[in-house]
């Protein structure tokens, strides 16, 4: 027999005693290995123990990107993937400071609890999206736009589902503020300071706040829907017809999703791919050629909702579920991909107003901006993002429920860094922005660290929260002036679009807000602006944007402002050679006279159906007698799109 070891004094040695205590005899392995069988049969496969171990060792960076999920030689993993703009110390760093490090903190240890005292959860886990109950959504906002439509989209005419969007942003954003109210008024009940942000972990029991269905309490009046219905025509007593109306269809939409959430679980489906083109074909009369746009989409379907996203926007979820989900056991497995994209598409969807051409309030830079704004400003993410739209691998959401498994970190109103800088471009509702503003300045105040914020917002001079946000003490100039039709953007609902990207009707400001090492570090500067508005060049159709650059007026179209934006032209327009005409007329062929006319009348610019309305009606002698009748057509279009009244050309008349 092997000899035990012993100490000078006869007894065991230290270290035997531990191996002794630590060692279990094969037996009780055995049983406890058979406890776990039992209950992972209990819970139907789930060992939550092990679960458990996972969450409190990951509760920091578990969304952070891992170097051992996939493999950055795999190009058909990489390919689709959007580029990194923090290193992993630094994505832990903000996550950690998140809503969603929150969150996991609090998940961990409800799990750990639950499993201490012997009550493991045998439900479905909450932090996986259910798609029943997404679809239900979806349907249920498809119910209330049907509503408005009927209620008050004929008074309103024209693009009546972009009106439904903003009127639904406008008052989740009531909602939210009410609920950030209350949430502090708690906890000042309870004797903590807090900072006024609303989060899940701020919800009562018997929370009524759903992330896409407004409140139908908040749903029965709308400051900005009642004026553009008292100007169509409409009269008081109608006007709050139409808001008890909307009420009662947001309760019902609530009710609604009772059922779908004790519903049993189905797989998602996607069909095959296919084509779709635009409907609309390009004939260059010089050419002869004809071009078609087209893309190739898929179909997820859950039952009745059926939910189109193109094959690119498809291949980007999926890279970045496969870097990014969690738990990391998901990252590859299918079913849960088609899911959880189910989940995210069909959110959004009902977010727009659930209408194929909604999605103006979820509209993005172009790349080559962020482009432009990492480099020179070091911007780390977006704040206001979506999985849909982000540019960066980890980015800021509205939905994190949805959103985490693709990389998303949280609200941007929960979101708490201390140093480094971001890029905001907010949903261009006023209440939204007041609050975003006041969100950062806070956090600039709170900090001596280099911190930036770049936002991107609508020129309106008229609301406060512009004027808050160009009177800011942390504003830095000057700030940068884009105006309408001379940039792009990409569209809102580019997911599901043939074209990606779509001129701005508006005049869009780029503020900086800095504290002082903030601008110390990345300080704004002529150069800087000037790259940022040729990028959101990027976002106009590619004709538009040669003609823009072969024009050569770079700084044609930016306004400079050092006190509130008001500032004038930072340069001045360069006309028209007569070598540039008679290369463009050369490119013609042999039109003769008739091209050198045009081009006189036009000012070099040449005539592109496609491009029509990027450049204004005009008259017909300004483009030749020949597009006259292509150029009533547009113009009625125009009218349609952005008519306030009653429809001339409607069929159905009144008769009593």
């Amino acid at each position: 027999a092997r000899a035990r070891p012993t100490t000078a004094f006869g007894a065991l040695d230290p270290t035997e005693r531990v191996s002794r205590r630590t060692s279990r005899p094969p037996a009780m392995a055995d049983m406890e290995a058979l406890f776990a069988e039992m209950r992972k049969a209990q819970t139907g496969g789930r060992d939550f123990a092990a679960e458990a171990r996972a969450a409190a060792g990951a509760s920091g960076d578990s969304d952070a990107d891992s170097e051992d999920t996939g493999s950055e030689d795999d190009a058909s993993a990489t390919e689709h993937l959007p580029p990194r703009a923090m290193d992993a110390s630094r994505t832990k760093a903000c996550v950690r400071v998140s809503e969603l490090g929150r969150a996991t903190a609090r998940e961990a240890k409800a799990v750990a609890r639950s499993f201490a005292h012997g009550d493991p959860r045998d439900a479905d886990d909450p932090r996986v999206p259910d798609p029943a109950l997404e679809a239900a959504r979806h349907r249920a906002v498809a119910g209330v736009a049907a509503v408005f439509e009927s209620a008050c989209g004929k008074t309103i005419g024209g693009r009546w589902w972009s009106h439904f969007e903003a009127w639904l942003y406008a008052r989740r954003s009531a909602a939210a503020s009410s609920a950030a109210a209350k949430a502090r008024q708690r906890r000042e009940a309870k004797g903590s300071e807090g900072d006024g942000v609303y989060t899940a972990a701020d919800a009562p029991d018997d929370a009524t706040l759903d992330p896409v269905i407004p409140d139908p309490a908040l749903a029965r009046s709308d400051k900005a829907l009642e004026r553009k219905l008292e100007a169509a025509g409409m009269g008081r007593y109608e006007i709050v017809g139409v808001g008890m109306e909307l009420s009662k269809a947001c309760a019902r939409a609530r009710a609604s999703l009772a059922a779908a959430r004790s519903g049993k679980r189905k797989p998602v489906k996607m069909s095959a791919p296919f084509a779709v083109s635009s409907g609309k074909e390009t004939e260059d009369k010089h050419s002869s050629s004809i071009e078609q746009k087209s893309a190739m989409k898929v179909t997820l379907t859950h039952g009745k909702t059926r939910i189109e996203v193109n094959v690119e926007t498809l291949a980007k979820l999926r890279a970045l579920h496969g870097r990014l989900a969690f738990p990391k056991s998901a990252r590859g497995d299918e079913r849960r991909f088609r899911d959880d994209a189910f989940c995210v598409l069909a959110r959004y969807a009902a977010a727009q107003g659930a209408h194929h051409k909604a999605g103006t309030m979820q509209a993005s830079a172009p790349s080559a901006v962020f482009d432009v704004l990492k480099k020179t400003f070091g911007v780390e993410a977006e704040l206001c993002a979506s999985p849909v739209n982000c540019h960066f691998r980890n980015f800021g959401s509205a939905f994190l429920d949805v959103d985490r498994h693709f990389g998303s970190f949280g609200s941007a109103f929960a979101f708490k860094p201390v140093t480094g800088s971001f890029q905001a471009n907010p949903p261009f509702d006023s209440a939204f922005i007041g609050r975003l503003v006041k969100r950062f300045e806070t956090l600039l105040r709170d900090t001596n660290e280099p911190l930036s914020f770049v936002l991107i917002v609508p020129y309106w001079p008229e609301e406060a929260c512009w004027k808050n946000l160009t009177s800011s003490p942390f504003k830095r100039t000057p700030l940068l002036r884009l105006k309408s039709n001379k940039h792009g953007y990409v569209a809102g609902s580019s997911a599901t679009r043939v074209k990606r990207t779509t001129p701005a009707s508006f005049t869009t400001d780029v503020v900086f807000l800095q504290n002082e090492a903030g601008a110390f570090k990345w300080p704004v500067t002529a150069e800087t602006l000037r790259l940022i508005k040729i990028g959101f060049k990027q976002g106009l159709p590619n004709s538009s944007a040669k003609r823009e650059a072969a024009r050569g007026d770079d700084d044609d179209d930016a306004s400079m402002s050092s006190s509130d934006g008001g500032g004038g032209s930072s340069g001045t327009d360069d006309d028209s050679s007569g070598d540039d005409e008679t290369k463009t007329t050369r490119s013609f062929g042999n039109d003769g006279d008739e091209v050198k006319a045009a081009l006189r009348l036009s000012k070099g610019k040449v005539w592109d159906p496609d491009e029509f309305l990027f450049w204004g009606v005009g008259s017909a002698r300004r483009w030749g007698e020949r597009p006259a009748e292509w150029m009533l057509d547009a113009a009625g279009d125009v009218l349609e799109a952005h008519w306030v009244g009653e429809d001339p050309d409607s069929e159905e008349e009144d008769e009593e």
